[in-house]
C-alpha cells in the first residue's frame, strides 16, 4: 500500500484492495501521521474520524485492483481562527465571512484572509498572531466578576489586527439562560467598553456568556472562554460570618440595616463590616 498526504485539505490513498479492512488501515495509518507531528487537537482527530473516503480511480497491474480513495477533511469544522488556521488540516480563515475553509480563493472573494501556520500561501496575514481575539493574561481569571442589580460597564482586552476592523464598530453579546442581549460598544487603547448594563440574578452565582462582536456581528476569537459571573452577596452568605468568609474577590460585607451580605455600594449603612462581625 502507497500512501500520499497532500498538503490540499485531502488525504490520498492508492491501496491495493478495496475492502472495508484497508479503508480503516489508511484511517489508522493517517492517525500516526497525526501522532507523530504531535500537533493535533481534539478537532483535528474529530475532522479525520468524519472523512468522507471516495473511490475516484481504479485500474489493473498485475492480477490486483488498484483504488485510489481519497479522504476530505471539513474545515468548516473549526469555528475560530485560532483553531483554523493552527490546524494541522492547512485551513484558512476568512475574516468578515468568519468561515474556516482549504478553498479560501473560491469562498472569500473580496474578504481578508489570515492563512494557516503551516501553508506555504505567501501572505500578510499568516498564522493566530493576526487573528482578532479577546485576551486573557491571567491564566486563573477567565471571568469578570459583576454584582446582581448593579449597572457595571464591561471593559474587555483586545488584541486586533487589522485597521479595517475598526471601521465597522463594534458591539456585546451577553447571553444568559438562553435569552440575548446586545449592547453597543467603544474602542479605546486595546480595550473595547461595553455600554453600561445591569445584570440581575435570583441565584448566588450565575453565568453569561460573552463576546465581543465587530461589523455585522463577527465574533471576536475567545478561547479561553473569558465570561460574566453575575453573583448575589445576599444569597451566597445568610450571617455577618459567612459573609466575611467569602472570597475576597466578591467584596461582599455585612450590612447591618439591611441585616444581610451586601457590596458595599449597594448598603447605605455607615457600620458597613467587611472585616469583623
Amino acid at each position: 500500500m502507497f500512501n500520499t498526504f497532500k498538503f490540499d485539505g485531502s488525504f490520498n490513498s492508492v491501496l491495493a484492495h478495496h475492502t472495508y479492512r484497508h479503508k480503516l488501515l489508511t484511517l489508522l495509518y493517517f492517525t500516526s501521521l497525526l501522532v507523530a507531528s504531535r500537533s493535533f487537537n481534539t478537532i483535528d482527530i474529530l475532522n479525520m474520524r468524519n472523512g468522507v473516503l471516495e473511490s475516484t480511480k481504479s485500474s489493473k497491474i498485475g492480477s490486483s485492483e488498484v483504488i485510489v480513495n481519497s479522504i476530505n477533511f471539513n474545515c468548516s469544522t473549526y469555528k475560530s481562527c485560532t483553531e483554523c488556521v493552527t490546524s494541522l488540516f492547512l485551513c484558512d480563515w476568512c475574516m468578515e465571512k468568519h468561515i474556516c475553509t482549504s478553498s479560501y480563493q473560491k469562498q472569500c472573494i473580496y474578504d481578508a484572509v489570515i492563512t494557516n501556520k503551516k501553508g506555504t500561501v505567501m501572505n500578510a496575514r499568516k498564522g493566530p498572531y493576526y487573528c482578532p481575539k479577546v485576551n486573557v493574561f491571567n491564566s486563573e481569571n477567565f471571568e469578570i466578576l459583576i454584582p446582581s442589580d448593579q449597572e457595571e460597564l464591561v471593559k474587555v482586552n483586545v488584541d486586533i489586527i487589522g485597521q479595517f476592523i475598526f471601521k465597522k464598530g463594534f458591539s456585546c453579546r451577553f447571553t444568559i439562560d438562553g435569552i440575548v442581549y446586545n449592547v453597543s460598544a467603544t474602542y479605546n487603547a486595546n480595550t473595547i467598553i461595553c455600554e453600561k448594563t445591569k445584570f440581575s440574578s435570583q441565584s448566588s452565582t450565575q453565568n453569561a456568556q460573552l463576546e465581543i462582536l465587530w461589523g455585522d456581528f463577527v465574533p471576536l476569537d475567545n478561547i479561553n472562554n473569558l465570561h460574566i459571573t453575575i453573583y448575589k452577596c445576599t444569597e451566597m452568605a445568610k450571617s455577618c460570618g459567612a459573609c466575611l468568609a467569602l472570597q475576597d474577590k466578591f467584596n461582599c460585607g455585612w450590612c447591618p440595616t439591611k441585616n444581610s451580605c451586601e457590596v458595599k455600594n449597594q448598603c447605605n449603612s455607615l457600620n458597613y463590616q467587611n472585616d469583623t462581625c
